[in-house]
């Protein structure tokens, strides 16, 4: 998908609450969805030295971040899953997923 193309009439978000917590995924480690300044972030990576990664909102439960590393390839998607009890169970992220592997399970 191409988020560089922000839809016409966007689906609005949730409450960033219904997005916040931590996540994890059996390779990737965990992820950490936070709140900072109104705004949402993800927090991954590896322990003593996470990266930190904004995320804007693209339409309904999809957001974009800016992909990094060796293979970075500009906007990439975190795509919530449609929330239950008033939080999302999981986020896929579509970068690290190519491979399958890019679901992350809500833990808390």
């Amino acid at each position: 998908m191409d988020y560089t193309k922000v839809p016409s009439d966007p689906a609005p978000a949730r409450t960033n609450s219904a997005y916040t917590g931590t996540y994890a995924n059996s390779y990737y480690g965990p992820l950490v969805v936070l709140e900072q300044g109104g705004k949402l972030a993800m927090r991954m990576g590896p322990p003593g030295s996470p990266t930190t990664l904004p995320l804007t909102h693209f339409d309904g439960d999809t957001f974009s971040f800016e992909s990094i590393g060796e293979n970075a390839n500009g906007l990439a998607g975190a795509l919530f899953a449609e929330t239950v009890r008033g939080s999302s169970p999981r986020v896929t992220l579509d970068f690290y997923d190519r491979t399958g592997l890019g679901t992350f399970t809500r833990t808390s």
